[in-house]
C-alpha cells in the first residue's frame, strides 16, 4: 500500500496500491472482502500529476514488490 484516504461518502477508504499482477490485486481483494464489499478501479495514467510524481517514489514502489 502507497497511500490510504478516509473518505465521506458509501465507501470509507481509499487505497493506493501497486501489485505485480492481476491475480496479486484479486487475492488482495479476496482478503479485503472478509470486512465487507469491495470496490476497485485502476488508474491507466496520471496526465496531470505525471510530471510532478518523482522517479524514487515509484523506485521504491517496485522494490517493495521484491520478495
Amino acid at each position: 500500500m502507497l497511500q490510504c484516504w478516509n473518505i465521506t461518502g458509501d465507501n470509507n477508504f481509499v487505497m493506493a496500491t501497486v501489485f505485480q499482477s492481476v491475480k496479486d490485486l484479486q487475492s488482495f481483494l479476496v482478503s479485503l472482502g472478509e470486512y465487507g464489499q469491495t470496490f476497485s478501479s485502476i488508474v491507466l495514467d496520471m496526465p496531470y500529476r505525471k510530471h510532478l510524481q518523482e522517479p524514487w517514489r515509484r523506485q521504491r514502489a517496485l522494490k517493495e514488490l521484491k520478495p
